[in-house]
């Protein structure tokens, strides 16, 4: 358990009014691959890039699930969006290929995303995890196949299978989103996640809206930290010790 986190993790149905009109947007612009092999499948540009008034509008569409701007601000140094869309990597669905690799997203502080897919199989969505305790103090393990298979290079695909499922096994599950479309899933970006799979009974890729936050500063505590610090705990155990 990670007490050190500063946003609670949210799930949003419906998010966008007219998430059709927002997916045919998203699927007129040019997508490419990462040529460093960090993530899967192929990205768009920066919405930031593209109009930086409408990246600004999503990310406070965002924050307002968890703050009143009425009576709260909120500042941000840097956000990035993007859409990403993944094809099935094979068509078995439970294929190592089509799992994701658990990790978190240190270079931020706040992440999520947004399901575009009409009709996706429901089981590609996202989980949350904890780290196992023994593996606190676990160096890092190796990834390089991984990084050759999503820079579509040759790999082994049998030390492919060991790595990712040697990762993964240092997490247990405690939240799991299904893929639903339009809904919106964020979290603190210190929050171990993983995709939970690519495969698709149709040949429709996994598009989703991503998105990531630094440097928040906020006009008030942060929502977590805010429930965690209102001593209604003590209240309460007070009032159950009165009985």
């Amino acid at each position: 358990m990670n007490n050190n986190l500063s946003f609670y993790s949210l799930s949003i149905d419906n998010f966008f009014k007219n998430p059709d009109f927002v997916r045919k947007w998203a699927l007129s612009l040019d997508f490419k691959s990462d040529i460093n092999g960090r993530w899967p499948g192929k990205r768009s540009p920066l919405i930031s890039d593209i109009d930086l008034n409408l990246n600004n509008l999503i990310i406070s569409k965002i924050f307002s699930c968890y703050m009143n701007f009425k009576y709260e601000t909120l500042k941000w140094e840097n956000s990035n969006i993007v859409f990403q869309k993944i094809k099935k990597f094979s068509n078995t669905k439970n294929n190592i290929k089509n799992i994701g690799w658990i990790h978190k997203d240190d270079a931020w502080d706040f992440a999520g995303l947004v399901y575009l897919t009409p009709n996706m199989n429901i089981e590609a969505g996202t989980s949350l995890y904890n780290l196992k305790e023994n593996f606190k103090n676990k160096e890092i393990l190796s990834q390089d196949e991984k990084i050759k298979f999503y820079k579509n290079e040759e790999f082994n695909e049998k030390k492919y299978k060991k790595q990712l499922l040697l990762n993964n096994s240092m997490f247990v599950e405690k939240t799991r989103y299904n893929n639903i479309y339009n809904k919106m899933i964020c979290f603190d970006a210190q929050e171990f996640h993983g995709a939970n799979g690519f495969y698709n009974q149709k040949n429709e890729e996994r598009l989703t809206m991503v998105f990531f936050v630094r440097n928040i500063t906020f006009s008030e505590e942060p929502t977590l930290k805010r429930f965690r610090n209102n001593n209604i705990d003590e209240n309460i155990e007070s009032t159950i010790k009165g009985f």
